[in-house]
């Protein structure tokens, strides 16, 4: 199942050399002038993940609470920082982390070998990807060279906290692969497009998934993908937007949250289908349902109250013309508690408005089940 054509016919063999070749020069690249950093050792944060990872075990919970930085389980200072209270949601990259200390028998010379790997990988799929792009292996296989020893990615590879970022850029890098091979993206005008099986697409979604469990700006592939299509395979936009749709919905929710003072702001974005006839008993010839997509930013107020403002795009689904959507914008605001085991309760009030005149006004209460 080739991400790149030039694999298949009787030109296979040569091609597959070629790309032994050009690995072969990353790899090369890749140990002379970055193998240094072996001897790098643990550096700051490295101490405490390297910790909670021993003393932790293989549950969910355990893999996200291992890239936490702060409270009283801290093990060193965080820089300038007298007070430090980061908490991220990587589980992914945390549990690949901790399968690489136990081979490694938590020596961490063969975790930055780990590293190495991770770079060489996406030196690799940069490499692949500026193929498809340019149809030239040699100009391909240099700009995978330069990606691996780009001054950049220096301190990426010599701090294996930082194997998090080596490993969302694999996934990228794959989720675009694997879906521009499916969506037919027509990366020459000398080629015509030619669209991939479903397999691709469950390749891009899994490398979807695998990218918001590693670092939290992995929700940019989706904005990526569509990007890609938009100017690759333009045709394809045009039906595909209850698909789109449903990749927002796959990253609804997904928010994170940065320390500001005593008081944390958090925001992310949500995507919701309510139905108007069960919220407010429907109207005869008018809208029926009403779909959200939408920003929220908010502060904690004080324990676990926090209060917060939403605003974004919404679209009504007409009574009487099913497959017609009328644009919409929407706004509101609401109050948020936390409770035990990540539930929290929501109470929420949301005003939207159509172009073509239709108004909502919902009051929403909400139970919520997931990670903060």
């Amino acid at each position: 199942m080739p991400l790149c054509r030039g694999y298949e016919g009787e030109h296979a063999q040569p091609v597959m050399k070629q790309h032994a070749i050009a690995i072969g020069l990353i790899v090369l690249a890749v140990a002379l002038l970055r193998g240094g950093s072996v001897r790098h050792g643990l550096l700051v944060d490295d101490y405490n993940h390297r910790a909670e990872l021993r003393e932790g075990g293989w549950s969910f919970r355990s893999l996200v609470e291992a890239s936490h930085l702060g409270g009283p389980r801290r093990r060193v200072q965080m820089w300038w920082q007298e007070e430090a209270e980061l908490r991220f949601f990587r589980p992914l990259a945390f549990g690949l982390m901790r399968l690489e200390y136990l081979i490694a028998g938590w020596h961490p010379a063969v975790m930055h070998v780990f590293s190495l790997g991770w770079t060489v990988l996406g030196a690799t799929l940069v490499m692949l990807l500026a193929r498809a792009v340019l149809g030239s292996l040699r100009w391909a296989g240099l700009a995978g060279v330069l990606f691996a020893i780009h001054p950049a990615n220096y301190l990426t590879q010599g701090w294996i906290a930082c194997q998090s970022e080596l490993m969302l850029t694999a996934f990228v890098l794959s989720g675009l692969l694997f879906y521009g091979r499916y969506s037919g993206w027509q990366w020459r005008v000398t080629e015509p497009p030619r669209a991939g099986g479903s397999g691709y697409l469950a390749g891009a979604l899994a490398c979807l998934v695998a990218t918001l469990g590693c670092r939290e700006n992995g929700v940019l592939l989706v904005p990526l993908w569509v990007l890609g299509d938009g100017l690759l395979r333009p045709a394809r936009t045009k039906g595909r937007w209850g698909f789109y749709g449903l990749l927002g919905g796959i990253v609804a929710g997904y928010q994170w949250r940065a320390g500001m003072g005593p008081r944390q702001a958090f925001w992310g974005l949500e995507t919701d289908i309510v139905s108007l006839d069960l919220l407010q008993g429907g109207q005869p010839g008018g809208p029926d349902w009403l779909a959200t997509v939408r920003a929220r930013y908010g502060i904690n107020l004080v324990g676990n109250l926090s209060v917060y403002g939403t605003a974004g795009l919404a679209g009504y689904a007409d009574h009487q013309a099913s497959t017609r959507i009328k644009p919409a914008l929407a706004a509101g605001g609401g109050i948020e508690t936390a409770g035990a085991n990540s539930i929290r309760t929501r109470l929420e009030y949301l005003y939207s408005h159509s172009l073509d005149g239709d108004v909502s006004h919902q009051v929403r209460a909400a139970l919520l089940i997931g990670l903060r």
